[in-house]
């Protein structure tokens, strides 16, 4: 039995455009987690990586209420700072930081609202630390920008 066989039938769903469309079997090949356009939004800062996806899976385990079908994370970026050495920094946000939705729509609404949340908690930390370390990730948050240009 296959790991897929134990979760029930009705709880898949597929991207239709930009619709989640509910499946009554499970998702052929490209249109679950495999589909090429599951990626909803990639948004990289000095420090962060807040990535908006398309789950496929109904992940409102209590199956009250609408679908949780789309998720927000967000990833720890290490950051090059002084010299060679990979530092880890400390800010005032919480990195794990997870939101779920049922439409394509909430899900840009809610990724740029921790986006805003995020941006917000590590300009605050930068300007408390050191002109050196300051530095450095504004450097970082330059880099991070180029990047999601280039997404």
């Amino acid at each position: 039995m296959k790991i897929d066989d134990k979760i029930p039938l009705g709880r898949w769903y597929k991207l239709v455009g930009r619709e989640a469309v509910r499946l009554e079997g499970f998702p052929g090949p490209g249109e679950g987690i495999d589909a090429p356009n599951r990626q909803i939004a990639l948004t990289r800062t000095a420090v962060s990586t807040i990535s908006t996806v398309f789950l496929s899976l109904d992940h409102n385990h209590f199956r009250e209420g609408p679908p949780h079908i789309f998720e927000t994370m967000v990833f720890e970026r290490q950051v090059q700072a002084l010299g060679d050495k990979q530092q880890k920094l400390d800010f005032q946000h919480d990195y794990g930081l997870l939101a779920r939705y049922s439409t394509w729509d909430e899900a840009e609404k809610g990724h740029a609202k921790i986006c805003d949340r995020i941006k917000e908690a590590e300009a605050t930390s930068i300007r408390m630390m050191s002109p050196k370390l300051r530095k450095v990730l504004i450097e970082a948050q330059q880099e991070a920008e180029l990047e999601n240009q280039s997404d």
